[in-house]
């Protein structure tokens, strides 16, 4: 809950954004395809940046695949350049195969 924050504070670094490394989630309430695209759209608003260096799937709940399709979809369209997990167990990764 502080992209807006880190925004502000990018904007008044005066730090050129390819010498920042930006990691930021998935909110739960954004998973799935059509909630994710709406979630990374609004991370990408709230730290008014073109893009993310590493967005993470935070958590293994509700529709993490239909995420992670929405995930791959921004990295080709350049808005995130890495995809990250957190949280899952090994067993919930090897289920998953992606």
């Amino acid at each position: 809950m502080n992209e807006k924050g880190v925004g502000l504070a990018i904007q008044k670094s005066c730090i050129k954004r390819e010498e920042i490394y930006i990691t930021s989630k998935l909110w739960l309430q954004d998973y799935g395809y059509e909630n994710a695209k709406k979630g990374i759209d609004t991370s990408l608003k709230n730290l008014n940046v073109d893009y993310i260096d590493l967005y993470l799937l935070h958590q293994p709940y509700f529709d993490t695949k239909g995420a992670w399709r929405a995930l791959e979809e921004a990295v080709t369209e350049g808005k995130i350049k890495s995809i990250g997990i957190s949280n899952h167990t090994i067993g919930f990764l090897e289920k998953f195969s992606i």
